[in-house]
């Protein structure tokens, strides 16, 4: 074999030790034995740089998001993945960021508690029986979940969520305010939540005294001194008195405050807030938990001054 036949055969064993399949220009060598120990050494250090990449385990929540606003803990659930073997398990947490405390599935407690959670393939959600609080208030939690693999190693992730704060919307329609009328027959009016269905709406009839007392409302039979709610009932976004509820007659003249409240079904219950909005007249006031609006213009208001 002359010296061009040997540098053929050097780079044939290259190319077979190589898995990237790359080819080498080998410089011109005087022996067959250079030759090849060149080759065998270029093709072992291509094959160590190809294994060099590793794996992580892997775990996060599918609902809720991080940031989400939220009614319930009920739907949470999440993945993982195990790089090594197979997922040994996976535990979740809930931390009330408003109390410093973390929930152990019966009480919040002031020592970090751990949550069982079950595996399906790559996803989880809370263990069977497993007791998850009620968000309250308005408050911020902190969700950490982790992965544990059959290897020992671990992962986790943490995400941040609030408790809904938004009450129900609730207006009167076709009703206006200041709208004069014959009748009570209209009364009724539309009613939202931006987050779940509204729980209940009442409201009430008051007739207001001309001589500036606190007036009298409708109990469903007669006109009484104390305040008292008259029950509605919701259909998809709309309410009205429910069936059966007789409504006053009304007194030509007399001038009458209606009220609507709603309610939503967060623990506590949220309800709607009333206030007047500047200017409000000097002496006006109102009930910010029932709507009550009061109002005694004085003699020198009395010819400029409309609400």
């Amino acid at each position: 074999m002359n010296l061009k036949q040997n540098r053929t055969a050097a780079v044939k064993i290259a190319e077979a030790l190589n898995p990237l399949n790359i080819r080498f220009l080998l410089p011109l060598m005087k022996t067959r034995r250079t030759i090849l120990t060149s080759g065998l050494l270029l093709g072992i250090h291509c094959a160590v740089q190809v294994n060099s990449a590793s794996a992580a385990d892997f775990v996060d929540f599918t609902w809720p998001t991080n940031g989400q606003q939220l009614v319930t803990f009920t739907g949470l659930a999440g993945t993982a993945q195990a790089a090594t073997g197979t997922i040994q398990q996976v535990v979740f947490s809930i931390y009330d960021q408003t109390i410093g405390q973390w929930w152990n599935g019966t009480n919040y407690q002031a020592a970090p508690a751990s949550l069982s959670a079950q595996v399906s393939g790559t996803n989880w959600v809370p263990a069977p029986g497993l007791i998850l609080p009620a968000l309250c208030c308005t408050q911020a939690y902190q969700l950490s979940a982790m992965i544990t693999d059959t290897a020992t190693n671990t992962a986790t992730t943490n995400i941040t969520v609030d408790a809904e704060s938004a009450p129900p919307i609730i207006t009167f329609s076709p009703l206006t305010d200041g709208q004069i009328v014959t009748n009570l027959a209209a009364i009724g009016g539309g009613v939202t939540d931006p987050f779940v269905a509204v729980a209940s709406v009442v409201f009430s009839i008051q007739e207001l005294d001309i001589n500036g007392g606190p007036g009298r409302w409708w109990d469903g039979s007669n006109f009484q001194s104390t305040a008292v709610a008259l029950s509605a009932t919701i259909s998809a976004t709309n309410w009205s008195p429910s069936p059966g509820l007789q409504l006053p007659a009304l007194n030509s003249g007399q001038t009458y405050l209606l009220t609507a409240t709603a309610s939503d079904p967060d623990l506590p219950p949220q309800r709607l807030t009333f206030s007047l909005d500047p200017p409000a007249p000097v002496g006006a006031f109102i009930n910010s938990t029932n709507g009550f609006f009061t109002w005694t213009p004085s003699e020198a208001q009395g010819p400029s001054t409309n609400v």
